[in-house]
């Protein structure tokens, strides 16, 4: 029975001290990894075109965004080292690679201008594209976790503990419509009517009435004016 107890109270004193251990680690830890929280990464803030935007070549398109540092990469920082790093960007338009950016800064560094970004796209020819800006990135973990350091860079023995090194990688996309530019139909001019000339020697038959009405009118006037004078005459001989 004593037997049993000894063994029983050495393998609490194991699990006491593994659990401690445990809790310091994760307490140290400056991320949670593998977790519902996750840990803190970059963002990639695109500012335009919009998705599903359709821009005009002629306004001289450019593809603009900017790349954030998390808050907590400049607020922890253990013994000079910031928790992370932004490595490089990839910008992918169309399945294929068009620029590819190094960063030479530190997010604690003054100078730092890893930020903003534009891209040209007048080179690409009228249609739809997909553009694509990739983030790779890396912090570090107080403790090596399996299938989360990957050692792509060297341990940093600080004085709370070796940290380690795990990837981060983000991204973004935007589709957009790229159009032609469309010059400004003519205005028409108007077209003025030329004079007819008539050639036909007949006279339009409205004309021709005309002429008609106007000669009997002075026919009759002639007649009048004849039979006015016969009249007169005779008259005067008589007196």
């Amino acid at each position: 029975m004593k037997r049993r107890i000894a063994i029983f109270a050495v393998l609490l004193t194991i699990s006491i001290l593994v659990g401690i251990e445990v809790i310091g680690v994760a307490d140290a830890n400056p991320i949670a990894p593998n977790n519902e929280d996750g840990y803190d990464k970059p963002s990639v803030v695109i500012k335009n075109p919009v998705n599903n935007e359709v821009i005009n070549c002629s306004s001289n398109p450019y593809l603009n965004f900017a790349v954030n540092y998390p808050p907590s990469w400049k607020k922890i920082q253990i013994d000079n080292y910031t928790l992370g790093r932004i490595d490089s960007l990839d910008v992918i338009i169309d399945g294929v690679k068009n620029n590819h950016f190094v960063n030479s800064y530190s997010c604690s560094d003054s100078n730092y201008n890893f930020t903003d970004f534009s891209i040209n796209l007048k080179t690409l020819d009228a249609g739809s594209h997909l553009a694509n800006i990739t983030v790779f990135a890396h912090s570090y973990s107080l403790g090596y976790f399996v299938g989360l350091n990957d050692n792509s860079f060297p341990p940093l023995d600080t004085s709370i503990g070796t940290m380690y090194s795990f990837p981060i990688t983000v991204f973004e996309t935007v589709n957009f419509t790229i159009t032609q530019q469309m010059l400004p139909s003519p205005t028409p001019i108007a077209s003025q009517s030329m004079p007819t000339i008539n050639r036909d020697p007949k006279l339009p038959v409205d004309l021709k009435t005309s002429v008609v009405y106007i000669l009997a009118i002075l026919i009759a006037i002639v007649v009048v004016a004849s039979i006015s004078l016969v009249y007169f005459r005779r008259r005067k001989g008589k007196q």
